[in-house]
C-alpha cells in the first residue's frame, strides 16, 4: 500500500500522523520517524458463499465425488454430512 504524504504549516504529515523526527540518516536511506504506529489497512475476508476458501481442499472436493459414502446408508455426524454437502457443490 501507498503512504500519504502532507505538509501543512511547515508540519510534514505521514498517512496524516505528523513527522516527529526527521532526515534521521541510516546505512539504507533516510529514516522519518513519527510519534505513533502506523496501522496496515484491514484485509478484506474472501467473499465466497459457501464455497470453501481454500483452493488446494478442490482435491477433497474431487474425492468426495468419487466417494461411496454419499451413496450408501452410512449416517454421518451433522458436522461431517455438512461439509460433505458443501464439498458436492
Amino acid at each position: 500500500d501507498k503512504l500519504e504524504v502532507s505538509s501543512k504549516n511547515n508540519i510534514v504529515n505521514v498517512n496524516k500522523e505528523p513527522v516527529a523526527e526527521a532526515d534521521i540518516m541510516a546505512t539504507n536511506g533516510v529514516v522519518y520517524a513519527i510519534s505513533s504506529v502506523l496501522q496496515p489497512p484491514a484485509i478484506k475476508p474472501q467473499e465466497r458463499g459457501d464455497e470453501l476458501a481454500d483452493s488446494a481442499l478442490e482435491i477433497f472436493k474431487q474425492a468426495s465425488a468419487y466417494s461411496r459414502a454419499a451413496r450408501t446408508s452410512v449416517k454421518l455426524a451433522p458436522v461431517y454430512q455438512r461439509l460433505l454437502e458443501r464439498m458436492k457443490h
